[in-house]
């Protein structure tokens, strides 16, 4: 480790938030006192896994050292204490003896930032892209968790909300929000944290968290706010399909029929329905109007040779 303090220094922790978000998978430290493991003085130790109450760590290099292999293969755990119970002293890192109340120290250590892995090295860093509410309105097979009224600086904000998360609990793995949106509605400046496979979270525990700071956030779930505050998702227009409606006998709901027949059978129910939905409706007042309706779902088209055009019946409507 003393070759190493020469490239890598080690950090200068705060407070337990601060050391709280230092304490990652990968995190080295070294323990420069400990009054119950004084084998331990000396040792680097490496972060294997990290829990809102605590986390365990390995000591470098040596997998089978009796410290490594404790509490059953994890490490050698190491709890949060109170805030109250920590001394930080530039870079140093000490823990009181809760026990005795007398000030004495327990350990105290020194904390060294991570050396990335390649994956990490290759991650591209945070971007808060700006969208409008009809981008948002297009994200029929996203979620996330938007929260509102996020004044002042955007980047503080994603900063500040990763850290609290990881923190709780619910970010695991050392992972965080990078790719999260903003965008404008009601006045407001809302933020988009997107879910996607290269964000670890606590499902459960991020669902008390939003229920929790609701007052604050005004947390609300992607797929919540789009039908309830703006009024529900666009469907992406698949294009129109050809439909030989030409020399077929013009009866208005004939060709409505064949039309809607030709849309299920290209997968678009949904259309199928609205179409008759619009004719049939009362909005609809002439032959010609609803002809123009199903103009706007099928392409109208009819055999090559066909000279004459259809006959118009509009059926008594």
């Amino acid at each position: 480790m003393a070759e190493e303090k020469e490239s890598r220094k080690a950090l200068s922790v705060k407070n337990l938030a601060e050391l709280k978000r230092v304490i990652q998978p990968g995190t080295e430290f070294l323990t420069t006192a400990h009054s119950k493991h004084s084998d331990m003085v000396g040792l680097v130790r490496v972060v294997s896994e990290v829990q809102s109450n605590a986390f365990y760590s390995k000591i470098k290099d040596q997998p089978e050292h009796k410290f490594s292999v404790s509490n059953h293969g994890r490490g050698f755990r190491t709890d949060f204490e109170k805030a109250s119970d920590y001394v930080f002293d530039g870079t140093t890192v000490k823990v009181l003896d809760s026990r005795k109340r007398d000030g004495s120290v327990l350990f105290a250590f020194e904390v060294y930032d991570r050396e990335m892995t390649m994956k990490e090295s290759e991650m591209k860093p945070m971007e808060i892209k700006e969208i409008t509410t009809d981008d948002l309105r297009r994200m029929t097979d996203r979620e996330g968790l938007i929260l509102q009224g996020c004044g002042g600086s955007l980047a503080e904000w994603v900063d500040g909300i990763n850290d609290m998360l990881t923190e709780d609990g619910i970010l695991k793995d050392g992972t965080r929000f990078h790719d999260c949106s903003t965008f404008e509605h009601d006045g407001m400046t809302c933020l988009l944290f997107p879910f996607s496979d290269d964000v670890k979270l606590d499902g459960g525990k991020l669902a008390m968290w939003r229920l929790q700071t609701h007052g604050n956030f005004g947390g609300t779930w992607l797929s919540d706010y789009i039908p309830n505050r703006l009024g529900g998702f666009i469907q992406e227009q698949k294009s129109k399909p050809d439909c030989e409606l030409i020399g077929q006998d013009g009866n208005i709901y004939n060709l409505m029929g064949i039309a809607s027949r030709t849309l299920k059978e290209n997968g678009m129910e949904q259309q199928a329905e609205e179409m008759v939905g619009r004719i049939t409706g009362g909005d609809c007042h002439d032959y010609y109007q609803a002809l123009g309706i199903i103009g706007e779902y099928v392409n109208i088209t009819g055999p090559a040779e066909q000279d004459e055009g259809m006959t118009m019946e509009f059926g008594g409507m």
